[in-house]
């Protein structure tokens, strides 16, 4: 081990335990604590802390020997020194110790104030920096600004400067965590937006489909009048027809309306089922008259409907019981005493006014206080019945004065028929008689308009039908598929008479025709003898009068069979790419469109079928039409305006094979400009 001089600074020598030699080890112990006594580290002072402990054990050991008559081997100056030089080393050590305890507390403020402000520790932080709570040096920064003469901030304003660097962060991170706030605060008022919004549609939507449920319901009635299926609110419509607006103006053959003289009775003998669907409907037509703006006909249904309820109330059994004196015990023919005999709204009205005063002033003195008090109610409850009943009979009454006059002239018409018949009958049979002695087979084969119109009287006067009785008698097989059979024969034998009237249209002579034929006939032979006649008879062999051909229907006129497609999707383009997304794509638009049209059986197949464009009046579209020739007839859609892309590789084709036009093609793309 090799002595160092005091004013360097050498580092210290590796101690043997086994050999001390004094003199070295004294020399190296002084110079290290000389050279550098206030910059020492702890590691440094526990090491010169055994160095002393060693020096001091040499030193006894020397002692010893020197007691007992060996020579020193050091000098006993740098001994001397050594307790001078221990103070220095304590020295140094306690003021390392408090610098590692004043950064130790340092070290646990930043800590805790991480852990306050931000969360973070060294354990658990999004960065995964387990020194996290420790000074960092950015010593590249330091040597830089010490080159550019920039002073480094040190002691209290490094520290404010990273409290302020915290507070940056905080302040930064309380920025993102309102603004995530506020991003779901908008995206929450987006969707209640929108389920606002879908809930206004769909109320809409509901509202539209029950509006177009109501506005069905006088089309449903024509429906079942057709059909010879009418309830109760058909008749009653029909009434209601005949009438406003007389027999000229009604759109119906069958003018059959109820029977009964009070339209009260033929609802009183309805059962609750039908009175309940009846009330439905009658409830869509009174909707639908209001909605029209017709007053007079929705308060004729409003009448009509309160009518229904009531006797729908009164047969059902959880509904209240009919009664006009509404339980106070009064009966129904009183009641009916007062108010059945008037026939006048407005006298009912009246009467409504009087029976309130007589209620509002019983207690005056006077006549009103003879009057009782529960009769007044009862009838006051029934005047709205009875006003309906005078309203919905009204109504019957002049429509079975209409279906009367249309009777009347019937049977006119019916004497005036049976005379014809019979003088012509007795003009050629016997000249003296008269019409009363004409027999009826003769009136009834004479012309079918009789038994038209005596049927049509049947259908409008009935013949009621007992209660418990039917008119229905049960159908067999056999009677079945005999009537089948002559709905199929009659359906056949239409078709058949259509298909002449085409033959008939086909046989019609063209101009040229005409004019070869004309010149053929004026044509005179001047030979002699020889003489020319017409010649225009044909032979038709047995068999073939009733004779059809398989080639009729191939070259019929009609219309070709197709199947076309058009192709939509999303266009993608900047705008669309920056205001939409895949969770909320932009509307979609055409993008082409397919036709595949079927000429199987052209006449002329050397023709190809052509198409050309025609101006629409629709805005935005035009007129696509396809023409083949016979036996074909034109064709034509309604397709988008947009500049065709001809190009194959884009999809087009125009091809006329096998029997079928393909006509496939794309739109050119919208390029978005700003």
């Amino acid at each position: 081990m090799g002595a160092s001089s005091s004013s360097s600074s050498p580092s210290l020598p590796p101690i043997d335990n086994q050999e001390l030699p004094c003199q070295p080890e004294m020399d190296a112990f002084v110079a290290c604590v000389k050279s550098k006594p206030q910059g020492l580290r702890a590691t440094d002072c526990e090491e010169l802390r055994d160095r002393y402990k060693l020096c001091m054990q040499e030193h006894k050991e020397n002692k010893g020997s020197n007691s007992s008559g060996e020579k020193s081997s050091g000098p006993s100056s740098l001994v001397a020194e050594l307790p001078s030089l221990w103070s220095s080393v304590i020295m140094s050590s306690s003021s390392v110790s408090s610098s590692h305890r004043r950064e130790a507390k340092r070290a646990k403020t930043r800590e805790t104030e991480l852990s306050t402000s931000l969360g973070y520790t060294n354990e658990s932080n999004p960065f995964g920096d387990s020194n996290l709570t420790s000074t960092f040096r950015w010593k590249k920064k330091e040597q830089f600004q010490e080159a550019a003469g920039v002073r480094p901030l040190k002691g209290s304003e490094a520290r404010e400067q990273a409290r302020a660097n915290l507070n940056e962060v905080v302040q930064i991170r309380q920025r993102r965590e309102e603004r995530a706030a506020e991003v779901s605060l908008l995206e929450q008022q987006r969707s209640e937006r929108e389920r606002d919004m879908m809930e206004d549609e769909y109320r809409d939507w509901l509202a539209k489909e029950e509006k177009f449920d109501i506005s069905q319901a006088a089309l449903r009635c024509s429906l079942r009048i057709k059909t010879n299926t009418e309830h109760l609110e058909d008749y009653l419509y029909k009434e209601l027809l005949l009438a406003t607006k007389g027999v000229e103006k009604f759109p119906y053959d069958d003018c059959t309306i109820l029977e009964s003289s009070l339209v009260t009775d033929t609802i009183a003998s309805l059962p609750p089922g039908e009175l309940e669907s009846s009330a439905a409907h009658i409830g869509d037509l009174e909707r639908a008259a209001r909605d029209r703006g017709k007053g007079e006909e929705a308060d004729y249904w409003h009448c009509v409907l309160a009518l229904v309820k009531e006797q729908l109330a009164a047969k059902t059994e959880a509904g209240p019981k009919l009664a006009p004196t509404s339980g106070l015990g009064i009966e129904d023919n009183s009641v009916e005493a007062l108010l059945g005999g008037i026939e006048s709204a407005e006298v009912l009205r009246g009467v409504e006014d009087e029976l309130k005063w007589l209620l509002t002033n019983k207690d005056s003195g006077g006549p009103a206080d003879e009057v009782d008090e529960e009769f007044i109610t009862a009838a006051l409850e029934k005047v709205p019945h009875y006003i309906s009943r005078l309203r919905v009979d009204d109504i019957h009454r002049r429509a079975r004065k209409v279906v009367e006059k249309v009777v009347q002239s019937m049977d006119n018409d019916e004497v005036e028929v049976v005379e014809d018949a019979a003088n012509s009958s007795s003009a050629a049979a016997a000249p003296a008689a008269t019409p009363e002695d004409t027999p009826a087979p003769s009136v009834t084969s004479d012309s079918g308009s009789v038994e038209g119109r005596t049927s049509r009287r049947r259908a409008v006067s009935p013949v009621p039908i007992e209660r418990g009785t039917s008119a229905l008698e049960p159908i067999t097989e056999e009677a079945s598929r005999s009537e089948m059979a002559e709905t199929r024969r009659k359906i056949v034998e239409q078709w058949d008479r259509k298909d002449r009237s085409a033959k008939a249209e086909a046989n019609l002579l063209t101009a040229a025709e005409k004019r070869l034929l004309a010149e053929e006939r004026n044509r005179k032979v001047d030979d002699g003898d020889v003489t020319e006649e017409m010649f225009n008879e044909l032979y038709v062999a047995p068999g073939e009068a009733g004779k059809t051909y398989a080639w009729e229907d191939k070259y019929r006129p009609r219309k070709p069979k197709f199947y076309n497609k058009v192709k939509t999707g999303f266009d993608w383009n900047k705008y669309n790419q920056t205001h939409y997304d895949k969770e909320t794509p932009p509307p979609k638009k055409v993008m082409g469109y397919r036709f595949n049209i079927l000429y199987p059986d052209l006449i002329d197949m050397r023709k190809t079928p052509q198409y050309h464009q025609e101006a629409s009046p629709t805005p935005g579209t035009i007129i696509l039409r396809f023409s083949a020739g016979p036996p074909y007839e034109d064709i034509a859609f309604k397709i988008s305006n947009k500049e065709w892309d001809y190009d194959r590789r884009s999809g087009f084709k125009a091809v006329f094979e096998r029997g079928m036009l393909q006509l496939h093609f794309n739109f050119k793309r919208d390029r978005y400009r700003r």
